[in-house]
C-alpha cells in the first residue's frame, strides 16, 4: 500500500488448496512479486516496511533485492502493532472484500483479487480523488 495514496497492489504470490503442504513463500518470491505487480508499474518504492520477526526481514534474497532498487527496509516490532494500524485495517476491508466476491460470487482467486483491488482503489480517496 502507499500510504501517501492509499493505493493498493494486491499480488498472488502462493496458491494452497489443501493444508497438508502449505508451506512458506520465500524472500525470492516476494521479491519477484514486488518487481512485477508494483515496480513495473509504479516508482520504486524508497521504504519497504516489514515484520521484524517474520521471514523478509531476514531473508538475504529480499534484502538484496531491497538494496538494489535502493528501498530501505523498515521492521515493524510485533510487540507494536500500532505502528501498521492503517494499513491493517486497510488489508482487512481489502482481504474481507476479496474473499467475499471468491466465496459468493462465481469467479477465480485471481479475479476476485483483481476485481477486489479495484473496488478498494475506487473506494479510498485522497484529497478528494481516487489514486486511480
Amino acid at each position: 500500500m502507499d500510504e501517501a495514496s492509499c493505493f493498493h497492489k494486491l499480488a498472488i504470490v502462493k496458491e494452497v488448496w489443501d493444508d497438508r503442504n502449505p508451506g512458506n513463500v520465500s524472500g525470492e518470491d516476494v521479491a519477484r512479486a514486488v518487481l512485477h505487480t508494483w515496480c513495473e508499474h509504479y516508482h520504486k518504492p524508497s521504504v519497504i516496511r516489514v515484520d521484524a520477526e517474520g521471514a523478509l526481514a531476514n531473508s538475504e534474497e529480499f534484502l538484496k533485492f531491497a538494496d538494489s532498487i535502493s528501498a530501505r527496509i523498515e521492521p515493524i516490532a510485533g510487540e507494536a502493532p500500532w505502528q501498521m494500524g492503517r494499513h491493517s485495517r486497510h488489508l482487512r476491508v481489502l482481504l474481507n472484500t476479496v474473499y467475499d466476491l471468491f466465496s459468493e460470487e462465481d469467479m477465480s482467486l485471481s479475479e476476485a483479487v483483481v476485481r477486489g483491488t479495484m473496488a478498494k482503489n475506487e473506494r479510498s480517496m485522497f484529497r478528494g480523488f481516487t489514486p486511480v
